[in-house]
């Protein structure tokens, strides 16, 4: 029989201890799953962590575009539809 393992909870524990030699970013992504993230928009533009008016917003901004894009349950929500641009709703079709 395996030992009790405690499984980390997402919900109560949103920045469980990854391990060592591994540290976390911004609401908890790897720093690694930063650096190679990129807007899905046509140029692919890095993102950095936070809101123009937030730095400390659960989101990534795209460094060329501007669009805000949502952190969720520490998952980067990277599809256009849900993106905003200035806290408010960026239609695709317009920043294409």
């Amino acid at each position: 029989m395996a030992p009790n393992v405690p499984i980390p909870n997402p919900i109560t524990n949103p920045n469980p201890n990854p391990g060592s030699g591994v540290t976390q970013s911004h609401w908890g992504l790897d720093p690694v799953l930063l650096e190679v993230l990129a807007c899905p928009a046509e140029h692919h533009a890095p993102l950095t962590p936070g809101a123009p008016d937030d730095p400390g917003a659960p989101s990534l901004t795209c460094t060329e575009c501007g669009r805000v894009y949502p952190i969720r349950d520490g998952i980067p929500v990277l599809l256009l539809d849900e993106a905003t641009l200035g806290g408010t709703a960026v239609d695709s079709a317009v920043l294409r």
